[in-house]
């Protein structure tokens, strides 16, 4: 399990990291300047016209990043409590190998 045996919660290591992810991704977004960097991560630019040609350029991470952006705090707290109770039996339940896979097709 690691991670400080998943914060001795019993909850699987993956889903916290995702969800630190998330509330750093979260708070990079308030911070001035780092408009560029969080753009990376839609799945397109905002000021593109032909939707996913950043992808088709070779930029696959856009297709899995758009799960770490959230656009106000409750949007924040409602995923991460859904990926608390969610993730942590899924992780529980499945080997790591196929919770990352799951998590990463369904982000897709």
């Amino acid at each position: 399990m690691s991670l400080i045996h998943s914060l001795k919660s019993g909850c699987g290591a993956f889903t916290l990291v995702l969800g630190a992810v998330s509330i750093v991704v979260y708070l990079l977004m308030a911070v001035p300047g780092t408009e560029p960097l969080v753009r990376a991560l839609y799945i397109s630019s905002l000021y593109s016209n032909a939707l996913g040609l950043e992808i088709r350029q070779g930029q696959l991470w856009r297709l899995v990043t758009p799960i770490f952006l959230h656009f106000d705090f409750l949007h924040l707290a409602l995923n991460l409590m859904g990926a608390w109770f969610l993730g942590c039996v899924l992780e529980s339940l499945l080997r790591r190998r196929i919770y990352i896979t799951f998590v990463v097709t369904t982000a897709i």
